[in-house]
């Protein structure tokens, strides 16, 4: 197992996984509407993101989503895996 220095170095990393990916979504992306209520990306700084509200890359292509169950994850618009993160 890991001691508490390397646990709190993982959870760093995983940290700035998870910003480089929302930041990556944002920048890549082009420009299209959200539907159907959905957000758009980018996103303030100070966003609270809501459970079960999709987040769309302003190309359409991506969206993220913090689910019921505590998952932030990516999905392309197909509803396929791009990434994924448990925060529970």
């Amino acid at each position: 197992m890991f001691n508490p220095i390397e646990r709190k170095l993982i959870k760093n990393k995983l940290v700035v996984m998870t910003i480089l990916c929302l930041t990556i979504i944002a920048v890549v992306a082009g420009s299209v509407a959200a539907q159907n209520g959905d957000q758009r990306l980018p996103v303030g700084k100070n966003t609270v993101f809501q459970k079960n509200v999709k987040y769309v890359s302003e190309s359409g292509n991506h969206y993220l989503i913090f689910q019921a169950d505590g998952n932030l994850v990516v999905y392309d618009k197909n509803n396929g895996f791009v990434w994924g993160r448990n925060l529970t």
